[in-house]
């Protein structure tokens, strides 16, 4: 499995004071979820589900724009993906998202996300090196 970089993680969590030192993509940890954007911390939208918090993790946001998404407090989302728990907290990266009628492919079975493979498509990078981040 693909490890996620320890820089990368590190300095999202740090916001909270928590630090993973590596994660692996763990399809069975994928679950569906429909709930509202609450707020925006970071990196992280918080996406309350039936009064519950979890820190969902999507795209970059040009990424978004490119597939004519936008993600606003409020909006009300539907999404598929890996949940991990920190402590107390849980987290979700996005596999796949649905807003406003529209569903978005956000990473592949293996975890790694599209816009990275899009980027490497683009500079006609032609081995897959990408990994889950």
């Amino acid at each position: 499995m693909k490890k996620i970089s320890v820089f990368l993680f590190s300095v999202v969590l740090l916001m909270a004071g928590k630090v993973i030192v590596s994660l692996d993509w763990d399809p069975s940890a994928i679950r569906e979820f429909e709930g509202r954007i609450t707020a925006k911390k970071g990196f992280y939208f918080v996406l309350d589900v039936n009064g519950k918090n979890y820190y969902l993790q999507v795209a970059p946001p040009m990424y978004l724009q490119r597939k004519g998404v936008v993600l606003d407090l409020g909006s009300k989302i539907w999404v598929k993906g890996m949940v991990v728990r920190v402590n107390d907290d849980h987290y979700i990266f996005a596999k796949e998202i649905k807003v406003s009628g529209k569903k978005i492919l956000i990473r592949n079975d293996e975890g790694v996300p599209y816009w990275r493979i899009e980027r490497r498509r683009r500079r006609g990078v032609r081995n897959n090196r990408n990994s889950f981040r």
